[in-house]
Parts: structure tokens; C-alpha cells; sequence
């Protein structure tokens, strides 16, 4: 069986370079218009971004697809930065059989790795780059031989997630310090610009990371407790939050009793 991989990774990735070292892929292709004179091929698709129309995938002999999720969890896009923000220590990809609904179809095989409460989404990025790598080539090969079932997705365990973009990262509240960690580890720079919330004169803060600083006063949520530089510690809630601010010259004369702003402007 030879297979054409469909990605838009480069061609000398370490990834590629490893899945056409199995003498299994005879071909790469990397844009939607080449992908669409396929005919009667095994198609695996990783990091291809087009949405697949019925009529590509009833003409060849069979579609799979790497999801960076363990599916049925995790549907849909951006699906390291939903399990991050849901405080999720496990992440990893599903081989799929691609199918009309969006990644509903047959698993074949996945790979499982951890990522901890300290951890962001850069170091999950990291740390599934080498699980791809140590991962895909011999599921690959084992499918080839016939080796990995067909195995259906418990449907009634799906979860959904959609495509994010900058609006969603906005703080919403200053009252839970687990769940403003979690948006920053999940949007942290340079995957995205960063979470984001507002200083006493309106200015926009970008966060860049966020960290436990013990027990808080009985002070309003936000509410500045110490500053030196960019570090900025507020009372969140149940606990005292450090807040690193990338960009610290929008922080001017900020000051202990100061206050930081949750919520979109």
C-alpha cells in the first residue's frame, strides 16, 4: 500500500522526513488545488487546514486524519487551547478515519502525553512535536499491515469546541485564580499575542504568564498588591496571582491599590 500525505509541514520536517523514511508515502502534497485531482489514493492528512468535501472523500479509497485531540473529546479547532483552558493534564492526537461530520469518524490509534498545571500551550506544542515524531511513523507502518482496527467513537462523550481568536482572550473575571492561569497558559506568547485585561486608565495589558503568590487580602478582585517591573501581583479571588506583563511600558505609574480591569472594554 503506498499512501500520499496531505500536510502543509515542510517537506524536510522532521516529522515528514521520518513518515516518508517508512517507504510508505510515494507522495507529498501541499495545496488544496493539487489535492483536489486526487483519485483512488490512501490519503493520511496532517496539519491540513482545508475543510474536506464529501465528494473528495467518496473518490478515494480511504482519508485519515491526525487530530490533535483525544477524540471524542475535543471536536473541532484549536483543541490544545480548550483542554488547557479546562485545566486538562493530558493531552495527545487521534488517527481518524475522516468522515462528513467533523472528526467523528473510526479511531485507529493515538498517542497520550502530559502537560502540567505549570505548563503552557508553547510546551504542549513542544512536547506533541515529539510525540508526533516517536508516534506516527510505526502507527503508520502498523496500519499499512492491517495491524490497527477500526475502533467507533463513543458519540455520547463528544465534545465540541470552535475556532478561537483574539476577542477570546479577554479575562473575564479576577475572581477565580485557576481559571485566569488557565487562559494565559492556553494563549500564551508567542502562539498568540497573549490573554489581555485592563489597566486603571484603560490601557490594554498583555499577559505573558501568571503564577500561585500565595494567600490574598480581603481585597477586590484585581486590586494591585505589589509591583516591581513587570511583575504585577493582584488579588484573584481565593489567592494572590503574579502576572508577568509583556507589555510593561503600557503599565506607567501602576501602583499597590491600583485596580485591573476583567472583562471585554
Amino acid at each position: 500500500m503506498t499512501i500520499t500525505l496531505l500536510t502543509t509541514l515542510d517537506e524536510y520536517s522532521p516529522l515528514v522526513r521520518a513518515l516518508r523514511a517508512t517507504g510508505h508515502v510515494d507522495a507529498l502534497v501541499a495545496t488544496r488545488e493539487s489535492a483536489d485531482s486526487l483519485r483512488d489514493a490512501n490519503v493520511v492528512m496532517i496539519n491540513w487546514p482545508y475543510i474536506l468535501r464529501q465528494d473528495f472523500i467518496d473518490r478515494q479509497r480511504i482519508v485519515l486524519n491526525v487530530h490533535n485531540s483525544l477524540l471524542p473529546r475535543y471536536r473541532g479547532r484549536h483543541a490544545f487551547t480548550w483542554a488547557i483552558l479546562n485545566g486538562e493534564r493530558e493531552l495527545g492526537f487521534s488517527l481518524h478515519v475522516a468522515v462528513p461530520d467533523i472528526d467523528a469518524g473510526d479511531v485507529v490509534s493515538t498517542v497520550r502525553f502530559p502537560l502540567g498545571d505549570d505548563e503552557d500551550v508553547m510546551t504542549a506544542f513542544r512536547r506533541g512535536e515529539e510525540a508526533l515524531l516517536a508516534w506516527m511513523p510505526p502507527a503508520l507502518t502498523a496500519w499499512v499491515r492491517g495491524e490497527l482496527p477500526r475502533m467507533p467513537q463513543d458519540a455520547s462523550q463528544a465534545t465540541y469546541f470552535r475556532k478561537r481568536n483574539d476577542e477570546d482572550n479577554w479575562v473575564s473575571s479576577f475572581t477565580e485564580a485557576a481559571r485566569v492561569r488557565n487562559l494565559v497558559r492556553a494563549v500564551a506568547p508567542p502562539y498568540t499575542a497573549g490573554a489581555k485585561c485592563r489597566g486603571p486608565r484603560g490601557e490594554m495589558l498583555r499577559i505573558a504568564t501568571a503564577a500561585f503568590a500565595g494567600e490574598a487580602p480581603a481585597t477586590a478582585p484585581g486590586t494591585v498588591l505589589a509591583r516591581d517591573g513587570a511583575n504585577v501581583t493582584i488579588t484573584c479571588g481565593d489567592c494572590a496571582l503574579r502576572l508577568v506583563i509583556a507589555n510593561a511600558e503600557s503599565l506607567g505609574d501602576l501602583q499597590p491599590g491600583d485596580q485591573l480591569v476583567a472583562g471585554e472594554p
